[in-house]
């Protein structure tokens, strides 16, 4: 691998005995000219360039080869220009130039949760790379030999501790929900590009079939009339020659209910008891819920807790029972049913408590027993209480209460081993009873 290393001076040598190499025009976003740019001649014979792509996989095998060694441009180059379309170059010689890029505003900083994040810097590595999928893997140029997809480290720059994400300062901005009105069949809105530079033209893009450019075509702000969901993206065409393409915003119109949202909250329910609300562009929509895992949705139990909830058609109650990730998930239909669904996924570390019973004495020995149960569920208005024969084939006594602690009259009952049973919700928890009177 000494050859990533020894280009340094192979370009150096190259510049004074190689007439043929000129300096490159390579521009950011904002129109900075890019310095220590230059285009190089070169060439690898298929036998070396084979000899190269088996040499960095022996060393790296966890490395996913892309493509093949390429003297003609560098990490920077491939990060920063020829990935978004550029002319092969080699940036940065003498130094490393890539700064402008975000000191002209062109890019700004980010983290790497960032989802719009797309380019990386190595600082201690003098080295470049793109954000790829899954985005915990990269893509970069080694030097002057291949291409690679790898992961942070799994690279020959491991001296950058901490490393830099960068995404394109241009932003598209709009409405991403709008509701085609009943009596219509498009809804206009309004889409801006921020830090558009000097000069530039915009070509506004929108799916075909979806959505229609209404008026702003070629300017930094457009009208779009839809007719069905669309992605709304640019190219911006700058004066230096230079073309940029703005990721784009993904637009949702419809006449039927769309979810936007599902919120997860408290208003001051026990341990693992949450309230779920569905944002939805029709208040008046019907909702369908599921919900993965140990878990249970039912109805606000409470009418007064919930007499300040304007649409109580959003709301559900829910209780989780293990700590894990759920995915919650609702079905916002209109009158005759039609609808749209969204789900999304909670880590949930508070849940609720095992409940269990005590019953004393045990065994009774008269008629009447003490039942006490611990860690009541609030949610809950009221138990049902079973006695069952030892063999848990007849029910014998049963009682419906909205009490934890209460004094069960077992008058009726013979001597003999019984079941106890306590329902509580969808819960059930049980244990023998002994009555010995004599």
């Amino acid at each position: 691998m000494e050859r990533l290393f020894r280009i340094q001076g192979l370009i150096c040598l190259l510049l004074c005995i190689t007439p043929d190499i000129v300096w490159g025009q390579v521009y950011t976003p904002q129109g900075s000219l890019v310095s220590d740019t230059y285009a190089i001649p070169g060439y690898y014979s298929p036998a070396q360039k084979l000899a190269i792509k088996q040499e960095y996989e022996q060393a790296y095998p966890r490395a996913i080869y892309i493509d093949e060694a390429d003297p003609t441009y560098n990490c920077h180059a491939y990060a920063w220009h020829i990935s978004e379309g550029g002319s092969h170059v080699w940036m940065g010689m003498s130094t490393n130039p890539t700064s402008i890029y975000w000191e002209d505003g062109s890019y700004i900083e980010t983290t790497a949760s960032d989802p719009e994040a797309t380019k990386v810097s190595y600082p201690d590595d003098n080295h470049s790379a793109i954000v790829s999928t899954p985005s915990y893997y990269f893509i970069s140029k080694w030097g002057n030999t291949c291409l690679f997809k790898h992961t942070k480290s799994d690279c020959p720059y491991q001296r950058s501790k901490t490393l830099r994400y960068f995404k394109l300062s241009m932003k598209i901005s709009g409405k991403q929900v709008l509701v085609i009105p009943p009596s219509g069949n498009t809804v206009t809105s309004e889409y801006i590009l921020s830090r558009v530079p000097v000069g530039a033209s915009v070509e506004w893009v929108v799916d075909r079939g979806a959505a229609t450019i209404v008026s702003g075509q070629g300017s930094d702000k457009v009208r779009i009339a839809f007719s069905y969901n669309s992605s709304v993206s640019a190219i911006v065409h700058c004066n230096t020659g230079l073309d940029v393409k703005i990721p784009s915003l993904h637009v949702i119109a419809s006449k039927y209910p769309i979810v936007t949202d599902i919120d997860l909250f408290k208003y001051g329910q026990g341990n693992g008891e949450y309230t779920v609300k569905a944002l939805v562009t029709d208040p008046t929509s019907v909702c369908t819920w599921e919900c993965s895992g140990h878990s249970r949705l039912y109805e606000i139990p409470y009418p007064d807790d919930a007499s300040f909830i304007e649409n109580p058609n959003l709301f559900r109650a829910i209780d989780f029972y293990e700590r894990g990730s759920y995915t919650i998930s609702v079905y916002a239909a209109n009158a005759v049913g039609i609808g749209t669904s969204f789900s999304k996924t909670f880590d949930i570390q508070d849940v609720k408590f095992s409940f269990s019973f005590s019953v004393s004495p045990n065994p009774v020995i008269g008629n009447v027993m003490q039942l006490e149960i611990v860690n009541r569920v609030r949610s809950v208005e009221q138990f049902t209480i079973s006695v069952y024969t030892a063999d848990y084939s007849q029910v014998v006594k049963e009682l419906v209460t909205p009490l934890s602690s209460l004094i069960v009259d077992i008058s009726s009952l013979e001597d003999g081993e019984y079941w106890v049973e306590v329902k509580e919700g969808d819960r059930v928890c049980k244990q023998r009873l002994d009555i010995k009177r004599q």
